[in-house]
């Protein structure tokens, strides 16, 4: 199995998987589960895959200040959109948009950007935008999930063409499920009860 993380990041993924024991018998614990070994598989597979194209993660600076070295959130956007395929104009667009309509928030870590659009009361739609490397996008994600829960945030739903998206919330021990609703690809559980499907 190729390894993509330093042995530090290697325990981050250990411990969300929910292994206790000393890292010299993490080795031995996935050999022993077989379900775990595979997931443990599946997630360094995607970022070696991630690694070798360049990484790409969406994020938002407080107040909308870039720190120095960090790129911009439309920069962000446009990059990572085209390299999945998407036209990065009409990215933009719909992005500033949805800002402009008040239903709309953007969090920004590092080189990642993460766009909320409200769907209902603690209920949103999210799209991730990266131009982070793994390493990163796991920290980011951490970080990122932890403000989406200060919005009081208990469900979200995302496309499946959002791949390092749905990997960072597999990594912070977040089970993403098939979606209840047609128009999206997942759904997550972020904190509270699962309300019932939007109607419409």
């Amino acid at each position: 199995m190729k390894e993509t993380f330093t042995a530090t990041q290697r325990e981050i993924v250990a411990r969300k998987m929910g292994y206790e024991g000393p890292m010299q018998g993490f080795d031995e614990f996935l050999m022993s589960t077989p379900s775990q070994a595979q997931r443990y598989s599946d997630i360094t597979t995607k970022f070696s895959q991630k690694m070798a194209r360049g990484g790409v993660v969406r994020r938002y600076a407080d107040g909308g200040v870039v720190p120095e070295g960090q790129k911009k959130p439309s920069e962000i956007i446009q990059e990572y959109s085209k390299s999945i395929g998407l036209n990065p104009k009409d990215a933009l667009l719909k992005t500033n948009a949805l800002m402009k309509s008040g239903n709309g928030l953007m969090l920004q870590e590092h080189d990642t950007v993460l766009v909320l659009n409200k769907l209902a009361p603690k209920i949103v739609s999210a799209s991730l935008f990266t131009e982070d490397d793994p390493k990163v996008l796991i920290t980011a994600m951490s970080t990122l999930l932890t403000k989406i829960k200060e919005a009081q945030v208990d469900l979200i739903y995302g496309n499946k063409n959002n791949e390092e998206f749905i990997i960072g919330l597999q990594y912070n021990g977040i089970t993403v499920y098939a979606s209840d609703l047609p128009q999206y690809g997942w759904m997550a559980k972020i904190s509270g009860k699962i309300t019932p499907t939007i109607g419409r």
